[in-house]
């Protein structure tokens, strides 16, 4: 996703130090701090400009701390794109080290700060609202089908199943690019378990004891196969025999007509799955 808004925005090609960026910023920044950052209010600076010179100070900081690593620090406030190419890197500096949640907080604003700027210089208006941002961005950045599949490490006919098994038909079947809203609702219609579902607003919320699940999920690459899904109906200490993987199999393909064309499942659908079959071992 980085690499899209890059490409798509252009992000290298604004410099933070133009007066008209400035402007854009330390308005940006002004209402930042007084809405989703107001909690931090105590510890950030004021202005824009005092903290221009604060993240300095942080970076130069990093600089002279980071002698354990092969994670290259410079000081990126000049365009947003080469912040975003080490927010990784910087993430991984940060790990298990809950002391530079700060530092890494800072970053993080400045990196939000720079885009929303990029967004309204192209804009020509403020644009700093969540849904402001997802419309400016809604056709600038689009996916093939083949994208999506690629990223669940599946092919377009997989892909294709999983619209049928999820919304009883291939919404976009014939279409050559999904928008951005498309494809944040596939994301979370496969990748959210229904039950942790924030339905009251549309939204989703990750539940905070689920947060370890959904990493590991995320890590084992997001899908589930027809083994996966009957090892988590027992215990991890037992051992599923050949006639309960049988049995399970059949419990499986008879209440779900798409189990037996699918070899990889999506987290929500293989969890309804597990649901079910839950109730039968």
């Amino acid at each position: 996703m980085i690499h899209l808004i890059e490409e798509k925005l252009k992000l290298g090609n604004y410099n933070s130090n133009t007066p008209m960026y400035d402007d854009y910023a330390s308005s940006i920044y002004s209402d930042i701090i007084k809405g989703s950052f107001q909690e931090f209010n105590n510890i950030l600076p004021s202005n824009y400009y005092d903290f221009k010179i604060d993240i300095t100070t942080v970076f130069s900081n990093l600089k002279s701390q980071d002698v354990k690593t092969n994670v290259e620090i410079s000081t990126p406030i000049n365009n947003l794109s080469s912040i975003m190419e080490l927010t990784d890197d910087i993430r991984l500096l940060f790990n298990n080290n809950p002391e530079h949640f700060l530092t890494f907080m800072k970053i993080f604003l400045l990196q939000k700060i720079h885009l929303l700027t990029v967004i309204s210089l192209q804009s020509k208006k403020l644009t700093y609202t969540k849904t402001d941002v997802l419309n400016f961005l809604e056709n600038k950045i689009q996916f093939s089908q083949t994208a999506i599949a690629n990223e669940w490490d599946i092919d377009n006919d997989t892909l294709s199943r999983w619209f049928l098994a999820f919304y009883g038909e291939n919404v976009f079947e014939g279409r050559k690019r999904i928008n951005l809203s498309e494809y944040l609702k596939i994301f979370s219609d496969f990748f959210i378990i229904e039950n942790d579902e924030k339905r009251e607003t549309l939204e989703y919320m990750i539940p905070e004891d689920q947060l370890d699940f959904y990493n590991s999920v995320a890590i084992k690459g997001k899908t589930y196969s027809k083994k996966d899904i009957i090892e988590e109906c027992f215990n991890p200490d037992e051992n599923p025999s050949p006639r309960q993987y049988a049995e399970a199999k059949k419990i499986l393909s008879s209440k779900f007509n798409y189990y037996s064309e699918l070899n990889k499942f999506p987290p929500s659908i293989a969890f309804k799955l597990i649901d079910e079959l839950k109730k039968y071992i």
